[in-house]
């Protein structure tokens, strides 16, 4: 289900998005992550 543009988020928001997909609330806003590359989950 897409946002329809607001100028405040709040986190019912963020948590009415699909599980699959990356977000963060900062400052009222929702801003999409990439996903992590393999370098970034690999383990040491």
């Amino acid at each position: 289900m897409p946002l329809v543009k607001m100028d405040h988020y709040t986190i019912e928001d963020i948590c009415s998005l699909p599980d699959s997909q990356r977000a963060e609330l900062i400052g009222g806003q929702i801003y999409n992550m990439a996903p992590p590359t393999m370098v970034h989950v690999r383990y040491l």
